[in-house]
């Protein structure tokens, strides 16, 4: 009888960002507890992502038997996921690769993208950090003001059209650094309806430096009117910081444009922005008592690494965690999912031309590598097989009951 076939697992355990939380969690949980014990400090959905991360992948914590659905022997073991959302680097690459993937092939359309970044100045960021819908509003007022921005920029355009975009709401940095700041995918172009109920896409003919300027302008003002609203700000601070140099910290950046052909592109794009806060790679221990996390780049002080003790660390991770009840990414104009256009632009989403395909005995090579990779036998031509392997079940698993 045939045995069933093992899962390989990643074995997090082994990992050093899974050791430093084994060994200082409880000491993390009690020392930061003391110091205010007044006020719990950390919440209760941090520390249940804590512990829900120590049991990602362990095989004792849970599994899922897998099993061949023509009835045969072979079975996948698969240890279950915690799902995490800020915190685990595996449930994090997941969600990369699957809102890439839904993004490309699903919901962005074959016209030309443009990525917007905004960040804002250090003096309000702690508002925006520990508040989700603080940083939800203003995020939808940096997208209303770059809707309006294109819109302009588009002649001809009716004054009903609208852009599609996904905005991305960050909570980090480069350097396991707070820094709250937004990432948009936006169209460069609007969409409208034409009076036979055709979809018209305006394409956007010129965004100079100039125009990202005034945008900037126009976000610093609508943020701190708002701010203000909210008495995150006094009057007189928001009028002190409209004085300031160099657009008082506020940054507008557009300069990545995706053509409309480059699918690859956009994925790649959409993978970027749906990064998971860290890479466990660039982490690694100095000492028992000394970790050492290397940035991809150096920061703006010439520094290449952070050096620092495991409560520090976790410290800073527990920043990146996800409230509950909180999206990551949204649709906006266009691609919001109660819009009348949107059943219209989304239809060239995934779709490839000709051009786009490869040559048909690249195909077929590549098709002959991934059957191999399966165990199936090689094909010539999408034809008869030019091998005598015995056939095996090879259809997509099925979640054995």
């Amino acid at each position: 009888k045939r045995q069933p076939r093992p899962y390989a697992p990643r074995k997090p355990q082994t990992t050093v960002l899974y050791k430093l939380v084994q060994e200082n969690l409880e000491t993390w949980l009690r020392t930061r507890r003391e110091a205010c014990p007044d006020d719990d400090p950390i919440p209760a959905y941090v520390e249940k992502a804590f512990r829900n991360y120590m049991l990602c992948g362990i095989w004792l914590a849970g599994l899922v038997k897998y099993g061949c659905p023509r009835g045969c022997d072979d079975a996948v073991f698969v240890a279950l996921s915690c799902k995490t959302r800020g915190l685990c680097p595996s449930c994090g690459a997941k969600y990369m690769v699957k809102t890439a993937m839904h993004l490309e092939q699903n919901v962005l359309p074959r016209v030309p993208m443009r990525q917007v970044v905004i960040s804002f100045p250090k003096r309000i960021r702690c508002f925006l950090q520990h508040d989700p819908k603080r940083l939800r509003a203003v995020l939808r007022i940096c997208m209303r003001a770059i809707e309006a921005k294109v819109h302009s920029s588009c002649p001809g355009a009716p004054r009903g059209a609208r852009v599609g975009a996904v905005l991305f709401s960050h909570l980090f940095g480069n350097t396991l650094n707070a820094h709250p700041h937004g990432h948009f995918q936006v169209t460069d172009g609007v969409f409208a309806l034409d009076e036979q109920g055709g979809l018209t896409f305006y394409q956007v003919t010129e965004l100079d430096e100039q125009a990202l300027a005034v945008l900037t302008d126009t976000i610093r003002k609508r943020v701190l009117r708002h701010l203000v609203r909210c008495d995150c700000l006094d009057a007189a601070d928001a009028t002190d910081m409209l004085s300031w140099n160099h657009h008082g910290g506020f940054s507008v950046d557009a300069s990545v444009r995706i053509d409309d052909h480059d699918r690859a592109g956009i994925q790649r794009l959409s993978r970027y922005c749906a990064r998971h806060p860290f890479a466990k790679g660039r982490l690694q221990r100095a000492g028992q008592q000394t970790v050492v996390y290397r940035f991809p780049k150096p920061d703006v002080h010439g520094n290449t690494e952070l050096v620092c003790d495991p409560l520090e660390l976790l410290d800073r991770l527990a920043q990146f965690i996800v409230p509950p009840r909180r999206h990551r990414h949204t649709y906006w104009g266009a691609l919001a999912p109660h819009s009348a256009l949107r059943p219209f632009v989304v239809l060239t989403a995934g779709a490839t031309s000709d051009a786009d395909s490869p040559p048909t005995d690249v195909a077929n090579e590549q098709g002959a590598a991934l059957g191999l990779s399966l165990g199936l036998p090689a094909v010539d031509n999408l034809g008869a097989s030019t091998t005598t392997a015995e056939p095996r079940c090879c259809d997509p698993p099925r979640r054995a009951t």
